[in-house]
């Protein structure tokens, strides 16, 4: 027999030898004993809410069905740890604020600033919750009727544009951006008073994900990397679309601040009266 297939016939009764020999950790050599999966521990599943907002505004939580989720294999050496971002502690809307209000301004160069001071100095599992905080709370005024504000003041607006725009306001503080989630209106007085302060909230946008980058050393865009997550405040917006001949009527103190009466439905700058 030449050697190659003597040694297929070796490893094949050896491993005959050892299946007859094997049973399950509880009863050897015997049937297999069913294991029952734990519903506690980091692999335990936990149904993640899916997030809507409601025609008011409101957002609406609505949890997953339930299940189990099977332990996924072990980490090869120096992989990193799932602990980094699975299970993080959710932060609260009111934790958020406080850390927004203490960051707030109309310069957002001085707020990016700050708050990525404050990012700095957070776990990895806080940045992540944060950033999921900015998302739910950006989408409460993600709305056709939010947007028609916001052409009010600059005249076309790109859905890129009006997350700029939406990311301006809510670094105003949670009264301001409150009171424009309810009443688009109310930021007359309130708003940007030039363009610039809408183009320069890129920084502020991106500072989670930046400073989790830095701290993990991980590429936040690789699959699976665990890193914040804002892809969802691009979403198109809910609701119905306003038309441009209504924005007047919509919005007349933002018409008044920014238009102003002489010219209804002209593209406004950002620029107040």
């Amino acid at each position: 027999m030449p050697p190659a297939r003597r040694l297929r016939t070796a490893v094949l009764c050896a491993g005959l030898v050892l299946l007859a020999g094997c049973g399950s950790p509880s009863s050897p050599g015997g049937s297999p004993t069913p294991v029952e999966p734990s519903a506690t521990g980091w692999y335990a599943y936990a149904p993640l809410p899916s997030t809507t907002v409601a025609g008011n505004g409101t957002v609406v939580t609505t949890p997953g069905a339930p299940g189990t989720q099977v332990s996924p294999p072990s980490a090869p050496a120096g992989a990193p740890s799932r602990h980094d971002t699975v299970g993080a502690a959710a932060m609260s809307p009111d934790e958020f604020w406080a850390l927004v209000d203490g960051v707030a301004g109309p310069d957002p160069a001085a707020a990016a600033r700050a708050l990525t001071d404050q990012l700095r100095a957070m776990p990895v599992e806080r940045i992540v919750a944060y950033e999921k905080q900015f998302v739910a709370q950006m989408a409460r005024a993600n709305t056709f009727v939010h947007r028609a504000a916001a052409e009010t003041i600059m005249g076309y607006t790109s859905q890129d544009v009006f997350v700029n725009f939406r990311t301006w306001v809510l670094y105003q503080g949670r009264t301001v951006f409150e009171a424009f989630v309810a009443d688009p209106d109310s930021l007359a007085g309130r708003g940007p008073v030039d363009d610039e302060q809408i183009a320069m909230t890129e920084p502020l946008e991106f500072a989670p994900t930046e400073v989790w980058q830095a701290k993990t050393g991980r590429d936040p865009y690789d699959e699976g990397s665990g890193a914040p997550d804002g892809s969802s405040v691009y979403a198109e917006p809910i609701g119905t679309p306003v038309d441009r001949s209504q924005l007047a009527t919509r919005f007349p103190r933002l018409t008044a601040a920014y238009v102003g009466p002489a010219a209804p439905g002209v593209p406004a700058p950002v620029r107040t009266r």
